[in-house]
C-alpha cells in the first residue's frame, strides 16, 4: 500500500484545504497536523474520519506551547522557536540532559492538545516538521514524552531513503539537489545514534519504507512516477507498505503563517507542482 502524505497541515483553514482537495481529487489519504496554529481547532473540524492523521511535531516555527522561559534550549525569551537543527544537533551532545527534558515538555503539551480533537482509541502517528525528530537529543525527548502521554504508537517515521531505488533511475539524477542528499546523509548518521533507543522502546520496528527527503520540494509526477513503478518491480518492497510524503499545502500573502521567516518557502510554486502530482497519481494506472 501506498501511504501519500501530507506534512504540514492545520496552519491556516486556507491551506488546510488546499491540503484537502489533494485528498477529494487526488490520492492523499495521510496527513500530519502541526500543533502549535492558532487556527487548530477549525481545521480540524475539516478532517474526515478516513484519512490516516499524524501529529507533525514542531521544534522550529512559530511559538511554542510551554510558558516562555520555559524551554530556553528552544526558544527565545518570547517563547517562539528560533533554533535550527544543526543547532539542536549540537545541543543534542553539549547539553543532553536539559535538551532531552525541555523537549519532552513541550512535545507533551504538543501531543496533548493534538489528542484533545482525537477519538477514543486513537494510536500515535509520529513525525516532526523538517526531521528534528530524528536529532538525538530531541528523539530521547520525544521518547520521554510518549511514556508520559500513555497512548500506543502505532507509526514512528523513519525518514530514511533507500539509495538504491534513484541510482537505478539515471534519468532522475540531473533533478537531485546535492543539499537534499547530504541531508539524508545526515539523518541516516542521526539513526545509527538513535537505533538502540528506538528499537529498545519498540518504535523502530513502527516505520515504513519512506520516500521524501531526496526530492524535497520537488515531489513533482515526474519524479515521483518513477520511483513507484521500480518499487512495484521490486521484490523487497512486496508486501510493503510506502509512506511518500509531499509538501502541497501552499500559503499565500494576507495567510496566518507561524513565521514570517519561512513565508517565501510556504508560497512556493513548487507545493503547487506537489499538490498536482497528487492529483495526477491518482489518475495514472500505477495505483
Amino acid at each position: 500500500m501506498f501511504i501519500f502524505h501530507a506534512d504540514d497541515y492545520g496552519i491556516n483553514i486556507q491551506q488546510s484545504k488546499r491540503i484537502l482537495a489533494c485528498r477529494e481529487d487526488g490520492c492523499l489519504n495521510s496527513v500530519s497536523i502541526i500543533p502549535n496554529g492558532e487556527q487548530l481547532p477549525e481545521t480540524m473540524e475539516l478532517l474526515d474520519d478516513g484519512c490516516l492523521k499524524g501529529i507533525h511535531l514542531n521544534f522550529c516555527e512559530g511559538k511554542a506551547l510551554s510558558e516562555p522561559g520555559s524551554v530556553p534550549l528552544l526558544t527565545d525569551e518570547k517563547g517562539v522557536f528560533n533554533r535550527s537543527f544543526v543547532n539542536l544537533l549540537i545541543c543534542s551532545f553539549t547539553h543532553p540532559k536539559e535538551l532531552e527534558a525541555q523537549v519532552a515538555e513541550e512535545c507533551y503539551l504538543q501531543m496533548r492538545r493534538i489528542l484533545s480533537f482525537m477519538p477514543e482509541g486513537y494510536k500515535l502517528r509520529i513525525d516532526s516538521h523538517r526531521h528534528y525528530h530524528m536529532i538525538p537529543g530531541v528523539t530521547k525527548g520525544i521518547v520521554r514524552a510518549i511514556d508520559r502521554i500513555g497512548v500506543p504508537v502505532e507509526y514512528y517515521r523513519l525518514p530514511i531513503e533507500d539509495f538504491g531505488l534513484y541510482i537505478k533511475e539515471p534519468r532522475l539524477w540531473k533533478n537531485i539537489s546535492p543539499l537534499s542528499v547530504v541531508k539524508a546523509m545526515i539523518l541516516k548518521a542521526c539513526l545509527i545514534i538513535d537505533k538502540p533507543l528506538l528499537k529498545r522502546k519498540g518504535l523502530y520496528d513502527k516505520s515504513l519504507k519512506y520516500i521524501g527527503v531526496i526530492f524535497t520540494d520537488r515531489m513533482f509526477y515526474s519524479n515521483i512516477a518513477p520511483l513507484i513503478r521500480r518499487i512495484k518491480r521490486t521484490k523487497s518492497y512486496q508486501g510493503r507498505d510506502v509512506e511518500i510524503q509531499f509538501h502541497p499545502g501552499a500559503i499565500y500573502d494576507g495567510e496566518y503563517l507561524l513565521d514570517d521567516t519561512f513565508k517565501d518557502w510556504f508560497a512556493s510554486y513548487n507545493r503547487k507542482g506537489e499538490a498536482t502530482a497528487l492529483l495526477r497519481l491518482k489518475t495514472s494506472s500505477m495505483i
